[in-house]
């Protein structure tokens, strides 16, 4: 890292492991342009020649305007915060929790005090950005610590093993970066040292014939310095619960597309790989304009001068002194070439789901075909990650109350569901007649009507299924509507008055026809008068 470089996260302040996974070795790289494409122009910019390289036979001063006049337009924290908006449109839902620990899920659920939507939401947004993140359930040392859930970003998350345990494959092991901070020296309360520490996830076989394994903690930090992972812990932890200890890690690894430690590629990578050949691209055609957009001024001269300064502000002096003044203006088509470059990674930005325009715009310039594929394929990749998270963070649920009521067993009743919003195109008229048609002709039951409008951002967000149906049977809810006026003529509904009214003609009718027919019949013809 170069030693210009701005400590932008607290992260980039620890020290880089000497001991790690092979595949964290692979994408360390990666993650790097991840990070520093979604954080924007001064992330790229201090890595200067990491994403632009100088010119050839430019010097230092050259290099530094041509970098100043670079731009680069963050598409990728924009489809990334646009993906994470389109998941966390409506807040979770999470069932099962008994009342006494909702108080402290509010509140004690992360490290940072923080409920368990807000860390989801943090768990998708690294999805998102890096593809990889984890969270471990842990406690203080008293038994009666809160549990809390603590959240590792993926360059955090050093090493990891898998075993075969009883024919399963088995977590056993995890390496955590971690920072701590200590002020030491004379000036103590104005200085700054986040130094790195490691706790090792383990899960040791016991050597008492049972076949069992117990999971621990180990620590590893050093006072004053940045530890290493060598040599023997400084400290040992062993978790228990209620007496008994855990035979598992209690830890979750998430992803685009799985819940496992397999490294996977981010959701937004090729975005960031168009985004940073735009960024290139752009630079060139910036530099390109600045010393081509205005004209230079020549003059016929005697002498030789064989260096000339470019800009509208100089006078070259050229050729013999016969020749007329002039102007040098620039009439090629490489500027087109640039120009049309962008455009063209625009466009392939677009397509694959990239936000770098209004969403109105982005859609007049696709066909319909295109629309929806490209909506189906977002809305899959969207679906693959509230899966994962749905899973995963369920498993953490239950077992911060498992923990914390000091059960044998998780409750298997407690959940939480990321809103999937983004699977319900938006509603017009045909879908809510249709609706209302399976409602009314009893195929569709009051619960699902109430759940479609929810979503349709008809019925609002905070009112409940019992406030629904009791406005519902309220008449004073639908004042001048057909059914409250029948009503108060005492009829069930509008359907029931005009049912009665179309009775009520009929039996007139049926009255005067038979009165017609009396009059008409001659005497003799009169039927015999029947009882009453």
């Amino acid at each position: 890292m170069p030693a210009s470089r701005k400590y932008r996260r607290t992260d980039d302040m620890l020290a880089s492991p000497l001991y790690a996974h092979p595949q964290y070795m692979a994408w360390k790289a990666t993650w790097q342009e991840q990070r520093d494409a979604v954080l924007g122009e001064d992330a790229i910019k201090e890595r200067a020649q990491t994403y632009l390289p100088k010119m050839s036979a430019a010097d230092a001063e050259d290099y530094k305007e041509f970098l100043s006049r670079a731009v680069f337009v963050n598409m990728s924290a924009r489809t990334k915060n646009g993906l994470v908006g389109a998941i966390f449109r409506r807040a979770p839902d999470i069932v099962g929790i008994p009342d006494k620990f909702k108080d402290d899920l509010e509140h004690k659920f992360t490290d940072d005090g923080n409920d368990p939507a807000f860390a989801a939401k943090l768990i998708v947004d690294e999805i998102m950005e890096t593809g990889r993140v984890g969270a471990l359930v842990d406690r203080g040392n008293k038994p009666t610590d809160v549990p809390y859930v603590s959240i590792y970003r993926t360059e955090n998350i050093v090493d990891w093993d898998y075993e075969k345990i009883e024919g399963r494959w088995t977590l056993t092991r995890v390496v955590l970066r971690e920072g701590r901070q200590e002020r030491s020296g004379e000036y103590s309360f104005f200085q700054h040292a986040i130094l790195t520490s490691y706790r090792v996830l383990v899960l040791e076989a016991q050597n008492d014939g049972t076949h069992t394994h117990v999971y621990r903690q180990h620590l590893y930090f050093k006072q004053g310095a940045d530890a290493s992972l060598e040599g023997a812990p400084d400290e040992v932890r062993t978790p228990i619960n209620r007496g008994r200890t855990f035979d598992r890690i209690p830890f979750e690894f998430f992803g685009p597309f799985s819940g496992t430690a397999e490294i996977e590629k981010p959701p937004i990578r090729d975005i960031v790989t168009l985004n940073l050949a735009h960024y290139r691209d752009y630079a060139q055609l910036q530099h390109g304009r600045y010393h081509t957009a205005l004209p230079i001024y020549y003059a016929p001269t005697a002498g030789q001068n064989k260096e000339y300064v470019i800009g509208p502000n100089v006078v070259w002096q050229i050729g013999p002194e016969d020749e007329k003044p002039g102007i040098l203006e620039f009439h090629g088509t490489g500027l087109k070439s640039l120009e049309q470059s962008l455009v063209e990674k625009e466009n392939q930005i677009a397509a694959l789901g990239g936000r770098l325009i209004s969403q109105a715009q982005a859609q007049a310039s696709l066909s319909d075909n295109e629309l929806r594929m490209k909506e189906a394929n977002e809305a899959s990749l969207l679906l693959n990650v509230v899966r994962v998270v749905d899973r995963s963070v369920t498993r953490l649920l239950r077992l911060w109350v498992q923990w914390h009521e000091g059960a044998a067993r998780p409750r298997t009743d407690i959940r939480i569901a990321l809103s999937k919003d983004f699977l319900l195109n938006h509603s017009g008229a045909r879908e809510f007649r249709a609706i209302h048609s399976m409602y009314m002709d009893g195929i569709l039951p009051i619960e699902v009507v109430y759940d479609y409008l929810v979503k349709s951002d008809v019925v609002p967000e905070e009112m409940t299924l019992e406030e629904f149906k009791s406005l519902l049977d309220n008449p004073n809810s639908f004042i001048n509507q057909p059914d409250f006026e029948a009503r108060k003529e005492g009829f069930a509904d509008a359907n029931a008055r005009q049912k009665a009214k179309e009775d009520e003609a009929a039996r007139a009718s049926a009255e005067k026809l038979a009165k017609e027919q009396a009059t008409q019949s001659p005497p003799g013809d009169q039927p015999p008068p029947q009882d009453e």
